[in-house]
């Protein structure tokens, strides 16, 4: 949301299953998997919906 809000221009975001997340505010960059996936560019608001979605998921799955 900092990069969607314009407080930052760019975050990285470290992750094993695509390296690294390059977001940006119109495009988010998926670079250096670990598992040999090809680089990915997609639209940062898609990249902020799945990732909402994934939240979602952990928090109805890991009851704490």
């Amino acid at each position: 949301m900092l990069v969607i809000n314009e407080v930052f221009d760019f975050n990285d975001i470290r992750a094993d299953v695509v390296g690294l997340a390059y977001v940006e505010k119109l495009n988010t960059k998926l670079i250096g998997s670990d598992f040999e996936h090809f680089d990915l560019t997609l639209p940062t608001s898609d990249f902020h919906k799945i990732i909402m979605e994934w939240f979602t998921i952990l928090r109805n799955t890991i009851k704490i």
